[in-house]
């Protein structure tokens, strides 16, 4: 496996540390599901404010996506992998997700206003009398200007950041490293967001934040790599998610499975997700995190042990990539910690095949995406034309339940792309000579 990963051979990895049980992890002491609850309960709270400071949010305020199913893109795929993919397959719409289109929305979100909520009770400003529109009156933004942001990001995290931060008031920064998309910077850079771009990898930018944000008076650093508050934030998805199903009748139980494949760069988003997903439906449930062949930090960490420990360049990678935001060399201690124990598996994407899979998506269903969300869109072929993932079918009693699975992909990034940007992305994806996935 290792040897495969050193030469961007694309692997499906079967996880032999998974846990029924619930997660339990040392670095994280009150994780409990009444803890995401308490999460989104305070994303509740400050409705009113997303309302009154982005006119889009007027009707719907919650920062909630879509469950659609994409059966046509699934018939498509029959000539590329030499057979159908039983089941009924759905995306996840965090692409769509208000104010910052990505899964990194509610994350970044919620971090950024628990900490506004609790610079203002500790001046004495909140009226619980009041509705949170309060939060964009003068006492406030005057507070929130005396305090600054600080962030790492490839792009999306930094967006969501950015985005809600300046329309507090905040003084934002935001770190990014050499791989992020030039449009990314410049939206920031347009909001009035400080851009530092740096040479180095993604854990150069985040320990440079890091240390930088130690100096600075005022500040607060949201640290991509560690934040609790982050990892509520994506948590609260996995209830959004377990509502859908409900409201759509969709069974999940032993006959009928979830399959959930989640796009992964240091893993904040995913393990949120499957931490939230495993402890409400248990053994019914199979999460696979996904990653780019050139980027495979989760996978690597997992594999050997050696989790944060241990970083691509061991195997001479780069990670270099179209994937930006999954351009990340090492992963979080504390997502690497909770995937070991609630992640099936996870498998890599080559670069063509996410360009084509972008491109296929977009013909048959008119869902246009960054190419970093095509990385969940293979899960489902690879479960089933693979070795390693028809062995998983099997262990586990699954293929005589195949055509009741519910496979989830979960896209994040794109509403936002210019459309030039898109169109490239596109065209290239068209052009492909690719005609089989590996």
């Amino acid at each position: 496996m290792l040897d495969a990963l050193k030469s961007q051979t694309p692997v499906f990895w079967i996880n032999p540390y998974l846990k029924e049980n619930p997660v339990k992890t040392h670095l994280y002491s009150s994780l409990s599901l009444e803890q995401v609850h308490m999460a989104k309960a305070l994303m509740s709270r400050f409705e009113p404010l997303l309302a009154t400071l982005f006119p889009e949010l007027a009707d719907k305020p919650s920062i909630t996506s879509s469950l659609t199913t994409i059966e046509t893109f699934q018939s498509s795929l029959i000539t590329f992998v030499g057979g159908r993919i039983p089941g009924t397959w759905a995306i996840k719409n965090d692409h769509e997700l208000p104010i910052s289109g990505s899964v990194k929305a509610r994350g970044g979100m919620y971090a950024l206003l628990k900490y506004a909520e609790e610079l203002a009770v500790k001046e004495g400003l909140v009226n619980p009398d009041q509705s949170y529109r309060q939060f964009a009156s003068a006492p406030f933004l005057k507070l929130f200007s005396q305090h600054s942001l600080m962030v790492s990001s490839t792009g999306n995290l930094g967006l969501s950041i950015g985005i809600i931060g300046k329309r507090l008031g905040f003084n934002v920064i935001v770190h990014m490293s050499q791989d992020a998309k030039s449009w990314k910077v410049e939206k920031l850079k347009d909001l009035g967001v400080e851009v530092i771009q740096h040479k180095g990898t993604y854990s150069d930018a985040v320990a440079i934040g890091r240390e930088m944000a130690s100096k600075t008076a005022h500040c607060y650093f949201i640290d991509d790599e560690n934040s609790q508050d982050l990892f509520m934030g994506y948590s609260i998805a996995g209830l959004e998610l377990k509502e859908q199903l409900e409201a759509q009748d969709i069974i999940i139980d032993a006959r009928h499975p979830l399959f959930i494949y989640l796009p992964c760069g240091v893993g904040g988003a995913p393990s949120g997700i499957a931490y939230t997903l495993k402890t409400c439906f248990g053994k019914y449930v199979h999460i696979f995190f996904a990653e780019p062949t050139a980027a495979p930090c989760m996978l690597l960490g997992l594999l050997t042990e050696e989790k944060e420990q241990v970083s691509i360049a061991k195997l001479g990678l780069t990670g270099k990539t179209i994937a930006d935001g999954l351009a990340v060399g090492t992963p979080s201690a504390l997502a690497s910690d909770i995937l070991a124990q609630t992640a099936s598996g996870g498998y890599t994407v080559s670069d063509s095949i996410m360009q084509r899979l972008q491109y296929l998506l977009f013909a048959s269903e008119n869902i246009t995406l960054e190419p970093s969300a095509l990385v969940g869109f293979a899960g489902p072929y690879k479960l089933f034309y693979t070795k390693e993932g028809f062995e998983y079918l099997k262990s586990h009693n699954l293929l005589q339940h195949a055509e009741s699975i519910t496979h989830i992909s979960w896209a994040t990034g794109g509403s936002m792309v210019p459309h030039s940007v898109m169109h490239k992305d596109l065209e290239k994806g068209r052009c492909s000579d690719i005609n089989t996935f590996d």
